[in-house]
């Protein structure tokens, strides 16, 4: 499957190709990027997509107000047209959104509990904790893809996609407001992790085993701080990806009135789909 974190998606075509409009002047690019991005992943993955949404209310955002504070927020028009674009993707693909959680986790699970090869579309750091032998995450860059299989996770920061929680948490995620030790030495908190897992140890002493390891003065009082102060730990919920029990997916509405509709609002009619709904044109550009 191609499971594709949708509110990245979004929000990237919405800062990036929102320059385009319809004959109205109205602004149409996060619709179209989306949609043009959609149909770029079916053509080269060939399988089936699921859409993953994060919904409003969630438990990382409701128990930690910090985590992903830094980010601006879109405005109310984005949010009026997502709530319209959402009903338009509902209904010519499955979707999955579920209340107090985040896209992360549904696109975790559904990749961990479907044993065929997966593709997971998304920018976000956590979700390389994914890669297996059958799961691969899916980067996009200046309009390039970027495949992360576990043998390149593990050579990009010294420890294996399962272990990638506790390497998180201690170095942080500035992209989600999550703050780490300052100036860590990322290598050989790698080799201590390694070493701590491969020696069977719990994660309390895994901990303290990094606590206590032969790190500089400074270092070594800022980890005990770090750790001490309850840091560690949050970071720790924040960023380890599980699975989501009860999941449900949403098939599609197969509302072909509203998707014409809507095709022919945005004046989009050089995507594959608007094929079925007899707008298709050469492309324009």
């Amino acid at each position: 499957m191609i499971i594709i974190d949708m509110m990245m998606l979004i929000r990237r075509c919405y800062a990036k190709m929102d320059f385009l409009k319809n004959d109205a002047g109205v602004p149409t690019g996060l619709e179209f990027g989306t949609l043009r991005t959609i149909e770029m992943l079916q053509k080269k993955y060939d399988q089936k997509v699921i859409l993953c949404f994060d919904h409003p209310h969630n438990f990382k955002r409701d128990e930690y107000p910090s985590y992903k504070a830094n980010r601006k927020s879109a405005g109310e028009d984005f949010y009026l047209r997502l709530a319209k674009f959402k009903k338009f993707l509902q209904c010519l693909y499955v979707t999955v959104e579920m209340e107090g959680y985040e896209a992360d986790e549904l696109m975790f699970t559904i990749a961990k509990v479907n044993p065929e090869q997966n593709y997971v579309y998304t920018n976000d750091h956590d979700l390389l904790q994914v890669c297996d032998e059958h799961n691969v995450v899916v980067k996009s860059f200046h309009s390039k893809l970027f495949e992360w299989d576990a043998e390149k996770v593990t050579k990009e920061y010294g420890v294996p996609p399962y272990l990638l929680a506790v390497f998180f948490a201690f170095t942080g995620d500035k992209v989600d407001n999550i703050e780490g030790v300052p100036r860590i030495n990322k290598k050989y908190l790698a080799s201590l992790i390694n070493w701590s897992y491969e020696n069977d140890l719990e994660l309390d002493e895994l901990v303290e085993e990094i606590c206590t390891a032969d790190w500089g003065a400074k270092t070594k009082e800022a980890l005990n701080s770090f750790v001490g102060n309850g840091q560690f730990g949050m970071n720790y919920r924040l960023i380890k990806l599980k699975l989501v029990p009860k999941m449900f997916a949403q098939p599609p509405t197969e509302d072909k009135e509203f998707v014409k509709e809507c095709l022919l609002y945005w004046n989009i009619r050089t995507l594959k789909l608007c094929a079925g709904y007899d707008l298709l044109q050469d492309e324009e550009f």
